[in-house]
């Protein structure tokens, strides 16, 4: 046989050639692998290794700016709270001196008798 058809033999004429087509197993291997490559093709889930690279570089880079963003706001707290202890320092030691002006004051001063 011609023209794309087969003969006994099982082998076919494909542009003028004969071609013996390969085992069965064989055929089912080039049909999966075909059919995997336009699965992979049009499935939109899939990323190619760059696309996936540049994801994971704009992730590490988010979480760098999250942790110099956190380490800010902590600096920033603890000079509030260095701010605030200082001041309450400041506070207590004026209260503590106006309580001893006032018990000075309290105290009377007379000289001592001399026996």
């Amino acid at each position: 046989m011609s023209a794309g058809g087969g003969s006994r033999s099982g082998s076919v004429t494909f542009q003028g050639q004969q071609v013996r087509p390969a085992g069965l197993r064989s055929c089912r291997a080039v049909v999966m692998g075909v059919i995997s490559k336009a699965a992979s093709i049009l499935t939109p889930s899939r990323v190619s290794h760059h696309g996936r690279r540049r994801s994971q570089a704009k992730a590490a880079a988010a979480q760098a700016g999250l942790a110099e963003a956190e380490t800010k706001v902590a600096e920033e707290q603890a000079a509030v709270i260095a701010r605030a202890l200082h001041e309450d320092k400041a506070h207590r030691q004026a209260d503590l001196l106006e309580v001893a002006e006032k018990e000075a004051e309290a105290v009377p001063w007379d000289p001592p008798a001399d026996s």
